[in-house]
């Protein structure tokens, strides 16, 4: 049931008995009638609404979005080689993450439909939505690095690739000399590609990327103490609008009494 979120044009006391409206009155017997469940899940819509409107939520869910594209690029171009292999190696990170991705997702909307068909799963990551994440993030990131072993044994047996030697290793020994021989490719190589992977192997480049893993640390820790805020604002939430509802119904029973 969806309640009027629109403030009521009066205040309200115990000891006074206010002159209302017909919408006033509608939406106070909006709120009066309103059933618990429904005041709760008011209470966590709105403390998502602004978890996820926040800019440090919006900078946290872009940042996560290019960790992939940024990982893929930088692991192909720093692997030692020509144009072919940096290229199929950029690829097959870029598979791998795809994956990874994709089975995280899998994992996390198959939880979430078990915990709506047992009412004690459900009620348990409602309470306890800290631990629930901590503990989906660490089990989706298992179920991730599963499918990804799984993915990459069915394209090795699809594709004959020797054990010994990655699926970017294979295309390379198979086609690399096909795809160095393409318009361009050298000069793109020599030109960009080297320079580049020079200048992330200096010492700086290097701390620097030690500092960001830290930092992709403290953005999982950042994200679940987020959860635990969000918790807690909907927590607020919903005592203050059972205190409306209450403060509603008092109102409505002195009007009621008024009439009589």
């Amino acid at each position: 049931m969806k309640v009027d979120q629109k403030p009521l044009i009066f205040k309200a006391n115990s000891n006074d008995n206010p002159q209302l409206t017909e919408e006033q009155k509608k939406s106070l017997l909006a709120l009066v009638n309103t059933q618990d469940s429904d005041i709760k899940s008011l209470a966590k819509q709105r403390a998502i609404d602004e978890f996820t409107q926040t800019p440090t939520r919006k900078i946290t869910n872009n940042i996560a979005k290019a960790i992939p594209w940024v990982d893929s690029f930088i692991t192909g171009v720093t692997t030692p080689g020509n144009f072919s292999t940096k290229v199929l190696t950029s690829l097959d990170t870029g598979k791998d993450w795809a994956v990874f991705n994709i089975a995280t997702n899998l994992y996390l909307k198959a939880i979430n439909k078990l915990a709506e068909k047992f009412p004690g799963l459900h009620k348990f990551t409602e309470d306890h939505p800290v631990i629930t994440l901590a503990g989906l993030t660490a089990s989706g990131v298992y179920a991730g690095q599963k499918a990804i072993k799984a993915f990459n044994w069915a394209l090795g047996k699809i594709f004959n690739v020797d054990q010994n030697v990655t699926l970017a290793q294979h295309f390379d020994i198979k086609y690399g000399g096909h795809i160095n021989k393409l318009p361009g490719t050298s000069s793109l190589n020599n030109k960009i590609l080297k320079p580049i992977e020079k200048f992330l192997q200096k010492p700086a480049i290097q701390c620097l990327g030690l500092i960001a893993n830290i930092g992709l640390i403290g953005l999982i820790g950042k994200n679940i103490y987020d959860v635990y805020k969000m918790k807690q604002n909907s927590d607020n939430t919903y005592s203050k609008l059972k205190d409306m509802q209450l403060e509603s119904s008092r109102i409505m029973l002195n009007q009621q009494a008024i009439k009589e």
